[in-house]
């Protein structure tokens, strides 16, 4: 892993009257000028999508809490352990054992272009990790939830996706107007957004479970984290389509899975930040249980399935959550969720292709957080090296200036 933290170093402070500094570019981007940029015409002040983004509380109270924690709650894996660090041990043996993606491209578009051979060494199936400092919320993207207000009850699926697409359509137009990324695509442009906190319906995850258990006990001490364990086929990210000009694939309906697939967006590394935390993203469409393809039976009420609106408080997309046969082994459920990933990729797992993702998600209880994180600061996983500072980025580029 790298480790941008050494000697002498010093947390990097944003005056108050900047939001960020621009990653592509370099240039300090004015809080005051995003938010003018994100607010439709004609809108209130305060009504805007930086506006909502950047007042929401931890959690986010704009999706209900009580039906996904419900949900989750049944399907978790149990750590038994009867303190931070046994607990931490026993989620080290078991995730440690996870295949994951082992990017070797950062920052090599070349490289990356024309690394097919280098997705054939990846293991056939691969776990990406999220962590969310409130075990009550859902799978959701912040573009969801930047939306959900404007939906209506019985609201058609497909009327959703036009409000996100919407959405997602001004906030790419305003970060170019005002020039906080240039020179990239538009799904370029999106990552670099997403990681430094505008509203997209990219879904952050990382390749490294420790990283993700940062975030998930980074905050909110007083309430129990969960972890997600999310298993996503690299190779259906060599099949996705690209984008003509400067829009994006799913706008311009060249990928006709959007609806049922979850895919794994495997760019280079952008910047010290995707780089520190392993970052990546998962993309799809709008959960739907259209048709019957994908459902939830509701446990105790003589099997009646889900609504829409149910799976979309659940996660936003097409994800599988199954209950572990073992629940109190973690070893084991990765290890089912391995075959079962295998077999949906042979011929004999037709049934299971309505789900191109499953997971599954451990709960971190709020007494361990402090624990956890000076767990994680022994491994070099600290706020600075999660979020390296600028002091830090110029010292390991001259570095490597000096070195030859």
């Amino acid at each position: 892993m790298l480790r941008l933290v050494g000697r002498g170093t010093r947390r990097f402070r944003a005056p108050p009257a900047l939001l960020s500094v621009n990653p592509a570019t370099c240039i300090p981007v004015q809080a005051g000028a995003l938010q003018r940029a994100l607010r439709p015409r004609h809108s209130k002040a305060g009504s805007c999508l930086y506006c909502r983004v950047m007042t929401q509380p931890p959690g986010d109270a704009l999706v209900k809490p009580s039906f996904a924690d419900e949900f989750f709650s049944e399907r978790e894996v149990h750590i038994p352990a009867t303190d931070a660090a046994s607990f931490y041990a026993a989620l080290a043996e078991g995730m440690d054992a996870a295949p994951h993606f082992n990017h070797t491209t950062t920052g090599n578009i070349v490289e990356f272009k024309s690394g097919q051979r280098r997705f054939l060494r990846q293991p056939d199936v691969t776990f990406f990790f999220r962590g969310q400092a409130d075990a009550s919320f859902g799978l959701n993207s912040s573009l969801y939830r930047m939306i959900t207000p404007s939906i209506k009850e019985g609201m058609a699926h497909r009327d959703i996706e036009r409000l996100l697409n919407e959405a997602e359509n001004r906030v790419l137009a305003a970060a170019q107007e005002h020039g906080i990324v240039r020179g990239l695509t538009a799904l370029e442009c999106l990552t670099v957004l997403q990681h430094h906190g505008a509203p997209t319906r990219l879904i952050d995850v990382s390749s490294d479970w420790r990283v993700a258990l940062y975030f998930a006990v980074e905050t909110d001490d007083a309430r129990d984290a969960r972890l997600f364990v999310l298993s996503a086929q690299h190779g259906r990210w060599l099949r996705f389509p690209r984008a003509d000009g400067g829009g994006l694939a799913w706008q311009q309906g060249k990928f006709q899975q959007w609806d049922t697939e979850v895919v794994p967006i495997l760019l280079p590394f952008s910047d010290a930040r995707m780089v520190a935390q392993r970052g990546f993203f998962l993309a799809g469409g709008l959960v739907t249980n259209a048709h019957g393809h994908r459902q939830y039976r509701r446990s105790g009420e003589g099997g009646a399935t889900l609504t829409q609106e149910e799976m979309r408080q659940i996660s936003t997309l097409a994800v599988k959550f199954p209950v572990p046969r073992q629940q109190e082994d973690l070893a084991a459920t990765i290890a089912s969720f391995v075959e079962a990933e295998r077999l949906a990729k042979s011929k004999a797992g037709k049934y299971e292709t309505r789900w191109s993702s499953r997971g599954f998600s451990v709960k971190i209880p709020a007494r361990w957080k402090n624990e956890l994180r000076a767990l994680l600061a022994e491994e070099g996983l600290s706020r600075d090296a999660i979020y390296p500072p600028l002091d830090e980025v110029r010292r390991l580029l001259q570095h490597v200036a000096r070195t030859p």
